[in-house]
C-alpha cells in the first residue's frame, strides 16, 4: 500500500540531496527554523521525528516544477487541516511505536516456525489488524475536510479502495478465528494421500475458536476412559493416548504457523507502510507547527512560484576562457530567473515575533548579484533571505515573502565567512581556500552560490584577485551566484565593465549614517562607512560613563580612557591632537 503524499510517484527521494549539507544548515540558521516547526503551542520538548523528517526534506530540492506543484498542493492542504494532520501524525505515531514492539517480540521468539513465537506473531497480527481498523475509520471521518484533487485526498480514497470496510471484517474475522490455537477450538486440513501412505499437500481449510458454550463443555470432560478410544457419541471417538494427543498438538501447532505465515509477509508491507505514513506526515505536520509560529507572529508567506528558463540559441553560449566581458544574457537551461517582493528573513522573524524590513527583487534574468554597502546595512540577513526563500521553495513549502519566484537548483552551496577557532589547522585563509575548492569541484549549472564576505581575510588586493577570477570563471560559465561582499576593489572593476546578467545591489544608508536595512539597486561606493560603527561606539561609550560618573561622583580612575577615546575621535575631525596632527 503506497502513501506518495510527498511525491505523486514514490515514497521517498533516496538522493544525498546537498552535497555541503553542513554549510547550508549552519549558514542558513535552518536550525531555528527547525526549532520552529518541531514544537507545538503548549509543549517544550521538541519531537525528534517531526525534527529529522523535516530537515531531510530541507535538503533534498525537488527535481522539477510538477513535483513542486503536487508538494505544494499537499502542503497547502495540510495547512487548512492541520489539526486532522496533526491528529494523524499523533495516530501513526503511536501505531509505529506499538508495531515496532510487537515486531521485535515476534523475532525475538526465535524460530517463527516454533511453537515459543506462535503467541508473540498472533499478537503481531492482531495488533496491525486493530490499527488498520481504526486509521480507515479515522481517514473515513476527515475526507469530507479535504479538497478534491489533491495528494492527501488521493491517498484516502487509495487507502479506502485497497482497505475496504469489507476488506477490514474479512481480515478482522480471520484473526479473531485464530483464538482457535488458545481456545483448543476446531480446524479443518485436507490433503492426498502420497507414497507409503504418507499425507501430502496439506491445507487448512477453516478454522475457528470454541463458542463460550463449547469451552464450558470442555471443562467438564475431566474423566479418562480406560480404552484407548472413547466414545462420545454415535459418530465421533475422541483420542486419549498421550502419545496421539501430542501429535495432535503439534498438528494444531503447524495449522497456526501456516496460517501466520499466510499473513507475514501483509504484516511487514503494512509495517512499512505505517512508517512511511509517519515520516511523511511527520514532515507535513513541521509545515503546519512553522505555519502556525508564522501565523501567531503575523508574518507573512506565500506558496512560490516556479518559472521555467526558455532554451536559447546554441551559438549564443560564451566561447571558451570568456570572463565579464563576453558572457551572453542568457545560457541555454540556465536556471536564472528571479523575482522576489516583501521578502525578509524568517529566522529572525520568528525569533523577534515581528515582522522584520523586507526587500524586492525586480524580475531579472541574471545569474549574478553583488551586494556591498554599509557595514551593519543588512547586507548578510538578506543573503540568508534568499538563501532559506530558495531552499524552501525548491523543497514545495511556503517561504517568507510576500511574493515569490524563482527557478530550481539542483545543489546550494554556501561560503560564509567563519571564525578562527581552535578546531581549525590552518588559517582562515586556507580554510575559505579549501571550502571553496569544494564547491568549485562539485558545482554543475543548476547549482546556486550563496558568498558572504568571502576572502576578507586577506588584504583588499590579494581578496579582490581571488573573488575576481573565481566569479569570472563562474560567471562566464553560467553559475547562479549572490555575493555580499566588502572587497570594493573588485566590486568597483567588475562594474565598471558594465558586465551583462549581473545586478548591483547596495545597503541603504541614510545622510546621517543610519542605516535602514533595505538593500536597493546601486552602484558599489569607496566606503562601507565603518567609521559610522565607530562613532556610535564612541557615543555609547562616552554616554555610559557620563551615567556612571553622575551616579558615583567618581571622576578618577578610567576617565582617562574616556579623553584617549575622545581624543582618537577628535583626530579624525580636526588636527587637535591624537590622530588628527602631525606628530613629532
Amino acid at each position: 500500500m503506497h502513501v506518495y503524499l510527498l511525491f505523486k510517484d514514490r515514497e521517498k527521494d533516496d538522493s544525498k540531496g546537498y552535497l555541503s549539507q553542513e554549510d547550508v544548515i549552519n549558514d542558513l540558521n535552518i536550525e531555528v527554523i527547525l526549532g520552529f516547526a518541531d514544537t507545538r503551542a503548549g509543549q517544550t520538548e521538541p519531537d525528534p521525528i517531526i525534527k529529522e523528517q523535516f530537515k531531510n526534506v530541507l535538503v533534498r530540492p525537488l527535481k522539477t516544477r510538477a513535483e513542486v506543484l503536487y508538494r505544494q498542493g499537499v502542503v497547502a492542504q495540510a495547512l487548512d487541516c492541520k489539526n486532522e494532520v496533526l491528529s494523524l501524525y499523533d495516530m501513526t505515531r503511536g501505531a509505529c511505536e506499538s508495531l515496532d514492539r510487537f515486531s521485535e517480540a515476534a523475532k525475538n521468539a526465535g524460530d517463527p516456525s516454533s511453537k515459543g513465537a506462535i503467541l508473540p506473531r498472533m499478537q503481531y497480527l492482531k495488533e496491525m489488524t486493530n490499527r488498520l481498523s481504526t486509521l480507515r475509520m479515522s481517514l473515513s471521518d476527515i475526507r469530507s475536510r479535504f479538497a478534491a484533487g489533491n495528494g492527501f485526498t488521493d491517498f484516502i480514497d487509495r487507502f479506502s479502495n485497497e482497505y475496504s470496510e469489507v476488506y477490514d471484517s474479512g481480515l478482522n474475522y480471520a484473526v479473531q478465528n485464530l483464538e482457535f490455537y488458545n481456545t483448543n477450538g476446531s480446524y479443518t486440513i485436507s490433503s492426498g494421500l502420497g507414497p507409503g501412505c504418507k499425507l501430502s499437500d496439506l491445507k487448512v481449510e477453516a478454522f475457528s475458536p470454541l463458542s463460550q458454550e463449547e469451552a464450558k463443555e470442555r471443562q467438564k470432560e475431566s474423566k479418562w476412559y480406560s480404552s484407548f478410544f472413547s466414545k462420545t457419541s454415535a459418530d465421533t471417538t475422541k483420542m486419549r493416548d498421550d502419545v496421539v494427543l501430542d501429535e495432535v498438538d503439534k498438528l494444531k501447532d503447524s495449522v497456526a504457523v501456516a496460517i501466520l505465515d499466510h499473513y507475514s509477509d501483509f504484516v511487514e508491507e503494512q509495517l512499512t507502510f505505517f512508517h512511511n505514513l509517519r515520516d511523511q506526515l511527520a514532515f507535513l505536520a513541521g509545515c503546519c507547527i512553522l505555519g502556525a509560529n508564522f501565523d501567531s507572529s503575523s508574518l507573512i508567506t506565500c506558496m512560490p512560484h516556479i518559472v521555467s528558463v526558455d532554451p536559447i540559441d546554441k551559438d549564443t553560449a560564451p566561447a571558451e576562457g570568456s570572463s565579464y566581458g563576453g558572457a551572453p544574457d542568457r545560457i541555454d537551461g540556465l536556471p536564472t530567473k528571479i523575482e522576489a517582493i516583501g521578502l525578509y528573513d524568517p529566522t529572525l522573524a520568528l525569533r523577534t515575533k515581528k515582522m522584520p524590513v523586507s526587500n524586492d527583487i525586480p524580475a531579472t534574468p541574471n545569474s549574478m548579484f553583488i551586494v556591498t554597502g554599509a557595514n551593519q546595512g543588512g547586507k548578510s540577513t538578506f543573503l540568508r533571505s534568499l538563501g532559506l526563500a530558495h531552499l524552501m521553495a525548491d523543497c514545495g513549502i511556503f517561504v517568507a515573502a510576500t511574493d515569490f519566484s524563482c527557478c530550481l537548483y539542483e545543489q546550494m552551496f554556501t561560503h560564509f565567512a567563519r571564525r578562527e577557532d581552535a578546531a581549525m589547522n590552518s588559517g582562515r585563509l586556507e580554510d575559505e581556500l579549501k571550502r571553496m575548492s569544494f564547491i568549485i569541484d562539485n558545482i554543475t549549472r543548476k547549482s546556486i552560490v550563496l558568498l558572504n564576505e568571502s576572502f576578507a581575510t586577506t588584504t583588499e588586493k590579494e581578496g579582490s584577485a581571488i573573488a575576481r577570477d573565481l566569479t569570472g570563471a563562474l560567471y562566464a560559465n553560467g553559475m547562479t551566484v549572490f555575493m555580499v561582499t566588502h572587497l570594493l576593489q573588485f566590486a568597483n572593476e567588475i562594474y565598471a565593465k558594465r558586465p551583462k546578467r549581473i545586478s548591483f545591489y547596495r545597503a541603504d544608508r541614510r545622510e546621517d549614517g543610519a542605516r535602514t536595512y533595505k538593500i536597493l539597486p546601486g552602484r558599489p561606493l569607496d566606503t562601507s562607512f565603518g567609521l559610522d560603527l565607530y562613532d556610535d561606539m564612541l557615543e555609547k561609550y562616552k554616554a555610559e560613563k557620563n551615567a556612571t560618573r553622575s551616579l558615583t561622583g567618581n571622576y578618577g580612575g578610567n576617565a582617562g580612557m574616556g579623553m584617549g577615546l575622545g581624543g582618537m575621535q577628535s583626530g579624525y575631525g580636526a588636527p587637535m591632537g591624537g590622530f588628527g596632527a602631525p606628530g613629532m
